[in-house]
């Protein structure tokens, strides 16, 4: 069941730690990244800055262990290879949180949640999230449903 994109912007956590700005260099004329989980500088893009934000938020701020994270990883769906943005895995290395990312010029629509649903299938996170680093939406397994439902702040 695809479950239709709310209209409402969604604060993932709120904190007063603060989370490192990702580390940014120019070389021989390349704007380059730094992806502290892959530890390596990588070309710079807008959906690369989102990613390395929300790595950095997720080490920083919610204090998610280095080891824990999973990064552009290629897997199998319906014979297509694919690749997610971030996984979290809990400590028994389990898919916890699956993370799809975009540029801020891309519209959180139903074309990109249903994108991060499909992944989730394979991925089988409990949590979704996906961003655009402007907006982000969280979804939740409703375990007695069996099925992902809009997160909502009580």
């Amino acid at each position: 069941m695809i479950i239709a994109l709310p209209s409402i912007r969604v604060p993932i956590m709120a904190s007063t730690r603060p989370s490192k700005m990702p580390g940014l260099r120019t070389l021989k004329g390349a704007r380059q990244i730094f992806c502290r989980v892959r530890n390596t500088w990588l070309q710079f893009s807008a959906e690369e800055f989102v990613r390395q934000a929300y790595i950095n938020y997720l080490m920083d701020v919610t204090c998610v262990p280095l080891g824990l994270i999973q990064v552009e990883h290629a897997f199998m769906l319906h014979q297509t290879v694919c690749r997610f943005d971030v996984v979290v895995y809990n400590p028994d290395k389990k898919p916890w949180l699956l993370v799809e990312l975009k540029s801020p010029k891309i519209k959180l629509n139903q074309e990109v949640l249903d994108q991060a649903q499909r992944y989730n299938l394979v991925i089988n996170a409990p949590w979704l999230v996906v961003s655009n680093g402007l907006q982000e939406v969280i979804f939740y397994k409703n375990i007695v449903a069996k099925q992902l439902e809009p997160f909502k702040w009580n």
